[in-house]
């Protein structure tokens, strides 16, 4: 939990610095760069899921009843 906050406010910093510094007729729109980075987020936060999930086999004994 500790390393998602650290790395998702690590990114908001790095984004904001280079948004900030950009010259005007190179800046998009804010509200669709917000829109970006939260899909990037979302998407990123699925894939660490599923990696960490699919860590872990699943046990079959006992999970089957014999007759």
């Amino acid at each position: 939990m500790q390393a998602g906050c650290f790395v998702g406010g690590q990114s908001l910093l790095i984004f904001a610095c280079l948004f900030w510094k950009m010259p005007p007729e190179l800046k998009g729109n804010a509200g669709g760069l917000i829109f970006w980075i939260i899909n990037i987020i979302l998407v990123a936060a699925s894939i660490l899921q599923v990696a960490y999930l699919a860590s872990f086999k699943p046990s079959t004994k006992g999970s089957m009843k014999r007759n």
